[in-house]
C-alpha cells in the first residue's frame, strides 16, 4: 500500500517460537519476517522474507507429501545439529539465515515488534493453531518514509530502474539461469498462479478432503 503511494513501506512481525538463539537447542523466536517495498516505474519492488532459511511452513509441507529427508541447511534436529531428516526438523528449529547473522536480525525484529511495542515476545507468544481460546499476542511494527521530503519520486524510481537495469547486465553465474530484482520471481508466479491455477500435493489434499469430511462439507 506504500509503494503503491509512492512512498516505501517497512514492516516486520514476531511469532511463534521456532528458532533457537545461536548456539542454543530450545526455540525461542519465530522466523521473524521483513518486508520492505519500493515503487518502481513497472511496478513496487518489494523484500519479503523470513529470517530462517526456509519458513517451516516447507518443511511441514515436505511431511505432508511423505518426503522423508529435506535439504540439507534447512534445520536443526533437537540436540542443536544440523539435519536432513524430516521428523528429526519438525521436532526441532529451522535454521537462521546466514548463520548467527540471522538469528541476531530475528532478535531484533522481536524486539521491535514485541519488546518495543508492548505485545508478547519470544516463547511468550501463544500458538497459532490448537488453542483459539489463548491469546496469542504477536506484535507488528509498521513504518513508512515520504520519498519526496528526500528526492523527488520520479527521479527515484529513474535511479532504481538502473539498479535493476545493472543487475540484470551482470554476467551470469555458472549454472545461474537468470538475475531477479526483489519480488520479480513472486510476481511472476502469481500471474502464471491466476491463469494456470495453484498445484495441491496429493498429501495436502488429503488434508483438504479430511477436513471436508469432518465438517460435512463437500471438496470441490
Amino acid at each position: 500500500m506504500a509503494a503503491d503511494a509512492d512512498m516505501v513501506g517497512i514492516g516486520m512481525t514476531n511469532g511463534v517460537a521456532l528458532m533457537a538463539p545461536w548456539g542454543g537447542t530450545e526455540p525461542y523466536m519465530s522466523t521473524n519476517p521483513l518486508s520492505i517495498a519500493v515503487p518502481g516505474e513497472d511496478g513496487p519492488v518489494i523484500m519479503d522474507m523470513a529470517t530462517s532459511v526456509v519458513a517451516r511452513g516447507h518443511i511441514l509441507l515436505a511431511s505432508t507429501r511423505g518426503d522423508k529427508t529435506i535439504p540439507e541447511g534447512w534445520a536443526l534436529d533437537k540436540e542443536g545439529r544440523p539435519t536432513t531428516d524430516t521428523q528429526a526438523a519438525l521436532e526441532g528449529t529451522v535454521m537462521p539465515m546466514a548463520g548467527y547473522k540471522g538469528a541476531v536480525i530475528a532478535f531484533m525484529i522481536d524486539v521491535l515488534s514485541g519488546a518495543l511495542t508492548g505485545a508478547s515476545f519470544g516463547s511468550h507468544i501463544g500458538p497459532l493453531y490448537g488453542k483459539l481460546d489463548t491469546k496469542q499476542d504477536n506484535g507488528h511494527l509498521f513504518g513508512v518514509l515520504d520519498i519526496g521530503k528526500l528526492i523527488p519520486v520520479p527521479n527515484f524510481k529513474e535511479r532504481l530502474a538502473q539498479m535493476v537495469r545493472e543487475i540484470k547486465a551482470n554476467p551470469l553465474a555458472t549454472g545461474a539461469t537468470g538475475i531477479y530484482y526483489p519480488g520479480e520471481i513472486e510476481a511472476t508466479k502469481k500471474e502464471r498462479r491466476l491463469v494456470e491455477g495453484i498445484p495441491i500435493p496429493d498429501g495436502v489434499k488429503r488434508e483438504f478432503e479430511e477436513t471436508a469430511a469432518h465438517l460435512g462439507i463437500s471438496f470441490p
